[in-house]
């Protein structure tokens, strides 16, 4: 059975599985959760999550402009 991911914006319930994400991505430059929810308050609709069944597949936090500050899939 395929599942196609949802593409949604963020929740705070999310936070521990985009940290693992980073985590995976990122290990020596990862970025903190406050970071994180501080994307989640200055780019509310920027920061989207795709998410396949219970799981969080990957995340891009993006501002008006088009610019990419952060982005990651889960390995």
């Amino acid at each position: 059975m395929k599942i196609s991911p949802e593409v949604r914006t963020f929740r705070s319930e999310d936070i521990d599985k985009i940290l693992d994400i980073e985590s995976q991505a990122f290990p020596k430059t990862r970025y903190s959760k406050e970071i994180f929810l501080t994307y989640a308050k200055v780019l509310p609709e920027g920061f989207i999550v795709a998410e396949g069944g219970d799981d969080i597949a990957g995340y891009m936090i993006f501002d008006p402009n088009g610019h990419v500050h952060s982005t990651a899939v889960k390995a």
